[in-house]
């Protein structure tokens, strides 16, 4: 058995995915440069603001912080009067579990009216987002509201949709979620990569 021969091969097989993951994560933070906003006086009045679904609770229930966060900062440009209407968008099985329903109703909560907030149901992840809203509002400038290293990617797939996009920051995490919604991320961006150079996506 030629030990050197697989040495070499399982160095490859590990390198491959990690230079991968490098290279989109390269790419994906040279889209966003400069386009991530926290303060709302930064983000130019007229856009659309966009909300990206996630779950409101988690398996045990709880709150989502993700989603808590991204709704305080809707509310936080509706109110600010830097935007004066929001889609939301995100996932739904056609029964309970409907991400923009729940949305609308944090947000109502926190004092935004119905008619402030349009939904779509189609959001099935990031790209399918920003699709739906290039497709219901052609032309249309937007800000992308959601956590800063989801923002990184979801600008990615906006400027290669054709969309004027910025992004307006959620918050952020403490140290150990920062950690592991990075390393989710790094996972996502390939895919993201993949959607627009290997698979064309933004083409159709």
């Amino acid at each position: 058995m030629n030990y050197a021969r697989l040495a070499k091969l399982a160095i490859a097989v590990l390198l491959v995915p990690l230079v991968l993951i490098a290279g989109a994560n390269i790419i994906i933070l040279s889209a966003a440069q400069g386009l991530i906003h926290d303060d709302p006086a930064a983000i130019e009045r007229g856009r659309l603001g966009l909300v990206p679904g996630c779950p409101p609770t988690l398996i045990d229930g709880s709150p989502n912080i993700y989603f808590e966060q991204r709704m305080d900062a809707a509310a936080r440009l509706i109110k600010s009067g830097q935007i004066d209407a929001l889609l939301l968008s995100g996932a739904t099985d056609g029964g309970a579990y409907n991400e923009p329903a729940a949305m609308r109703q944090a947000l109502l909560k926190r004092g935004l009216k119905s008619t402030q907030m349009e939904l779509d149901d189609q959001g099935n992840r990031t790209f399918d987002s920003l699709y739906n809203a290039r497709k219901r509002h052609t032309g249309r400038a937007i800000v992308i509201i959601t956590q800063r290293s989801h923002a990184r990617r979801a600008l990615f797939l906006a400027k290669h949709l054709g969309i004027d996009a910025v992004a307006f920051n959620a918050q952020s995490m403490d140290f150990t979620d920062t950690i592991k919604l990075t390393l989710r991320e790094s996972l996502a961006r390939v895919r993201a990569v993949v959607d627009i150079y290997l698979l064309d996506m933004a083409s159709t």
